[in-house]
């Protein structure tokens, strides 16, 4: 009987130390890096980069310093709109390795964009491989 409360207390420990899942579906991929930006957790959200925008990011005329920087630069645009208080779906499109997650993000200044986010399928799971904003 003694070693029950301490295999109770390993199983405790293992489950919390594990987090939350990480996302596996296009969708998830986007709330989730829309969730970190939002919050100011760049070097978070720019795990759900693909390695190749990241590279681009860092090498296009003009690019600022790092993706983390285009990240910032994204963040304090949604924290000046209000921050994000909604990413609702309108739709996703499965291609192979390939998808694009349509979404419209709500602003707490009541303010909406839509954003199209194309994801690439990589061994490490989904990447956001670009976002497009409707102004």
């Amino acid at each position: 009987m003694r070693g029950r409360p301490t295999l109770l207390l390993l199983l405790a420990f293992l489950v919390t130390a594990c987090g939350p899942a990480a996302p596996t579906t296009p969708t998830e991929v986007v709330r989730e890096y829309c969730r970190l930006a939002n919050a100011g957790q760049y070097p978070e959200a720019a795990r759900h980069l693909d390695p190749v925008l990241a590279q681009a990011l860092l090498i296009a005329p003009g690019a600022p310093a790092s993706p983390l920087t285009l990240l910032e630069a994204e963040g304090r645009r949604w924290t000046k709109d209000g921050g994000i208080t909604e990413v609702r779906l309108l739709g996703q499109r499965l291609d192979g390795p390939a998808a694009v997650v349509d979404v419209r993000l709500r602003y707490r200044d009541g303010t909406e964009r839509t954003a199209a986010f194309a994801l690439w399928q990589t061994a490490a799971g989904w990447r956001i491989a670009s976002n497009g904003f409707a102004e």
